[in-house]
């Protein structure tokens, strides 16, 4: 009965659309329909000629661009709302969604400006402004992220996810203890939240408190053995405590779950080069660098580890897109290197 309903229901809405095709409200319903029944192709169909039949619309390419950026197609969402936005330049909604593409696509800068004109347009936009705080820690920005979000909290105190963001902000700048307060302040709004709870371990052994944020770790990878990240962050902190096998242990485990995970390769790597096996480490670096081939960090990394075995050429060569990139320790160390 309940199968004979739904589609006797499709049917109505069908009917509708067809029926008044001049009524774009029926064929938004219609195509949201077959979106939500599963049937993508024929839900973007339909919004395509939406906007053909409605081409000076907003609606039209807006609701495009939110079928894009729900199916993770970021490139195509930020023509469709750039397309909205020449209609409405005043509509804080597709600025917002934008930024959303511009985080997806990776174009965090473009993301940050689109956020700004969104809360810019709505100043009580809260998500906007989280968005916006989280784009601008992303981009290098994490002071003026926290100033923002201090302003934001008061007036939401018991936002679970604000008060994530200013311990994440807190933690970036270095105020390590107002960090503590704010992540504080989330698990009591949200015992349960585990991103809240790793945020939590990651401050204690900022802090230098390595022992607890082990113990921390521990109670989470107990309910969730798989997590990569907590198993990176525990290995970090064993590390620290001089427990280099108990580190492997954590990466190599990582590793097992996830043999693309750009993290544990580099901690990987960089615990091997410190145990000096260099060899070793500049595979984990080369691994990672084909995940993230603009990674200053890892480029410098395997500069290093190649100069420790005597490979100069390609020490430089690593060094120097390193130091192309801005890289600055990279650029200091090839000009003791070539005497330039």
């Amino acid at each position: 009965m309940a199968k004979k309903r739904r589609k006797t229901e499709l049917i109505d809405i069908i009917c509708a659309a067809e029926n008044n095709p001049g009524d774009m409200g029926a064929r938004l319903n219609l195509a949201h329909e077959y979106e939500r029944r599963g049937e993508g192709d024929k839900a973007l169909e339909e919004l395509k000629e939406i906007a053909r039949a409605f081409p000076q619309n907003y609606d039209a390419y807006f609701e495009l661009g939110n079928f894009f950026l729900r199916n993770s197609q970021p490139d195509k969402a930020i023509g469709s709302y750039a397309l909205a936005l020449k209609i409405n330049a005043q509509s804080a909604e597709a600025n917002h969604n934008l930024g959303l593409a511009y985080m997806m696509a990776g174009q965090k800068d473009k993301a940050v400006e689109a956020f700004e004109a969104a809360v810019a347009l709505k100043p009580d936009f809260l998500e906007s402004h989280l968005c916006l705080a989280s784009a601008q820690m992303e981009t290098g920005n994490a002071g003026i992220a926290a100033t923002r979000l201090e302003a934001l909290w008061q007036i939401n105190r018991d936002n679970p996810r604000l008060l994530y963001l200013l311990a994440a902000a807190n933690l970036k700048t270095g105020e390590h203890m107002k960090a503590m307060l704010f992540v504080n302040e989330g698990l009591r709004a949200a015992p349960d939240d585990r991103a809240m709870r790793l945020l939590r371990a990651e401050i204690l052994a900022a802090q230098g408190h390595y022992p607890q944020a082990i113990d921390e770790y521990d109670g989470m990878l107990a309910e969730e053995p798989d997590d990569t990240l907590a198993l990176n962050n525990r290995g970090l902190a064993r590390q620290m405590t001089g427990d280099r096998e108990g580190a492997m242990e954590d990466f190599n485990r990582a590793l097992e779950i996830d043999a693309g995970n750009v993290v544990a390769l580099t901690n990987r790597g960089m615990l091997l080069a410190r145990r000096g096996i260099h060899r070793r480490a500049s595979r984990d670096f080369l691994t990672a660098l084909k995940l993230s081939p603009e990674d200053t960090r890892l480029l410098h990394n395997l500069g290093v580890a190649y100069l420790k075995l005597n490979e100069y050429d390609q020490a430089a060569s690593y060094l120097k897109k390193a130091a192309k990139l801005g890289h600055q320790p990279s650029a200091e160390l090839l000009r003791r290197l070539t005497g330039q």
